[in-house]
C-alpha cells in the first residue's frame, strides 16, 4: 500500500503475510515506502526524510494480521513538511557543530604543537653602504630599528660591488665601544615560548661571536649564552630559543649581567644581536646578512 494523506497524517501501510511471523521486516519495508515517498512527494533528500521520520513518526501494529503501519505524529503536507524540513535541517548543523567542537578538543593538543611561522625577516636594503646603520637601511616595513651602547653611531651598512654576490650586511669594524642592534614588529609581539627559533647568516673575524639580544614586554633585556663565533665565509646558524640559556643585559652598556632563570618569552618586544665587543676592523668584527624570528604574534 502506498503512503496516503489523511485528514491530519500521512501514514504507510504494508501488508504481506510473511511480516506476521517477521515483523523486522514489515519495519524495514514500511520506512523504506515513507522515504521513498517524501523524497518522491517533497524533494527532501534521504538523510533529511530519515530524520523527520525518526523525529515525528509512530510506527503502529495493526491487529490485522501480517500488517504494519508507519504514520507521523502531526500533519506532514507541504508548508508544515517544509518546515520540518528545515528544524531538521537546523538539527544536523548542531550536530555536526558538536561534532566538530569535539574534534577540536580531542586534536587540540595536536594543533597546539604545531612549529610557529615566520613572524618576521629583515634582509637590509639594497642601497649604498652607509654609516650609521638606520631606518632607512631597513626593508620590512613592519619593522623599527635601534641601535644600543657606546658603539652604536659607528655600526655600518656595509656592501661591496666584488665578490659579485656580497650581500648587503650590517657591520660592527669601526664600533669603538659595546653595541647592540635590534628589531622591533609594529603591531606584535612575539612569542618565542615551545618550538620558537631565530636563524641568520653572519660572518664574524677574530675572536667575535654573535649572541642574540631580546627586550621583552617589561623592559627586561636579555642575552643568550649561546653564540656564532669565527667563519671564512658566510654561514647560516639557527637558534632553538628553548635550548638557550640567558643573562640579564645592561643595553646601555651592552654588557652581561647575571643569569635570569626560565624567564617569559610569551611576549617579546625586540630580537637583535650583538658580540659584546667593541670593533677591531675587518680582522675583528661581525657581520649579519639577514636575521628570521619564527615565532606567534602577539598583538600589541
Amino acid at each position: 500500500m502506498s503512503p496516503g494523506r489523511g485528514p491530519q497524517k500521512v501514514l504507510t501501510a504494508i501488508s504481506r503475510a510473511e511480516f506476521a511471523s517477521s515483523p523486522d521486516n514489515a519495519l524495514k519495508m514500511a520506512t523504506t515506502h515513507m522515504v521513498r515517498w517524501l523524497v518522491n512527494e517533497y524533494q527532501l533528500e534521504p538523510w533529511a526524510a530519515r530524520l523527520l521520520i525518526g523525529c515525528h513518526a509512530r510506527y503502529d501494529a495493526v491487529p490485522v494480521m501480517g500488517s504494519m503501519a508507519l504514520k507521523d505524529s502531526e500533519e506532514i503536507p507541504a508548508a508544515a513538511t517544509v518546515k520540518l524540513a528545515r528544524h531538521q535541517l537546523h538539527l544536523a548543523l548542531e550536530m555536526v557543530s558538536r561534532l566538530i567542537a569535539a574534534a577540536c578538543l580531542l586534536l587540540g593538543p595536536i594543533f597546539a604543537q604545531t612549529r610557529p611561522g615566520l613572524f618576521f625577516r629583515e634582509d637590509w636594503a639594497e642601497t649604498p653602504a652607509a654609516t650609521p646603520l638606520t631606518q632607512e637601511h631597513v626593508s620590512n616595513k613592519d619593522l623599527v630599528v635601534t641601535l644600543y651602547g657606546p658603539g652604536r653611531d659607528q655600526i655600518k651598512k656595509s656592501h661591496h660591488d666584488q665578490p659579485a654576490d656580497d650581500p648587503y650586511y650590517v657591520w660592527s669594524g669601526e664600533a669603538t665601544g659595546n653595541w647592540a642592534v635590534s628589531l622591533r614588529h609594529r603591531r606584535a609581539y612575539a612569542d618565542l615560548t615551545g618550538q620558537g627559533k631565530i636563524r641568520w647568516r653572519a660572518k664574524q673575524e677574530g675572536y667575535r661571536q654573535l649572541r642574540i639580544i631580546l627586550k621583552l614586554a617589561d623592559g627586561t633585556w636579555l642575552v643568550g649564552d649561546q653564540a656564532d663565533g669565527a667563519s671564512a665565509d658566510w654561514r647560516e646558524r639557527e637558534f632553538n630559543v628553548s635550548d638557550l640559556r640567558w643573562r640579564r643585559l645592561d643595553v646601555q652598556k651592552v654588557v652581561e649581567g647575571a643569569w635570569v632563570e626560565k624567564p617569559d618569552l610569551r611576549k617579546v618586544d625586540e630580537v637583535g644581536f650583538t658580540d659584546l665587543m667593541i670593533g677591531g676592523g675587518s680582522p675583528a668584527c661581525s657581520r649579519l646578512d639577514w636575521i628570521e624570528v619564527w615565532g606567534k604574534p602577539v598583538p600589541r
